[in-house]
């Protein structure tokens, strides 16, 4: 799966990284942890809930949220239904 930016957090992340590289901006140089970008810039809790929710109904569960992303690992109990998910022999499917 793949999530994409909102139009304003695209357009927010261009001002940030022009800041970062001017030497006159209060943000030059302060950089981000992974966990304000992810807050920032990444999947909002809200969406995150929906799509658990929606994966929930196919026999999929979120079992890891990595800082950047809120969202990092799936797992699954049974063969899922529409698509068969295969990520080798292993349960887990990584989403970064």
């Amino acid at each position: 799966m793949r999530f994409r930016m909102t139009a304003a957090q695209e357009a927010d992340l261009n001002t940030l990284l022009a800041q970062l590289q001017n030497p006159s901006s209060p943000n030059f140089h302060k950089w981000l942890t992974p966990e304000q970008f992810g807050s920032r810039f990444g999947i909002s809790q809200t969406d995150v809930n929906t799509l658990a929710s929606w994966l929930g109904a196919r026999g999929l569960q979120i079992v890891g949220n990595g800082p950047e992303s809120k969202l990092d690992r799936v797992h699954w109990d049974r063969q899922p239904s529409a698509g068969g998910f295969r990520h080798g022999d292993s349960s887990v499917l990584s989403l970064r």
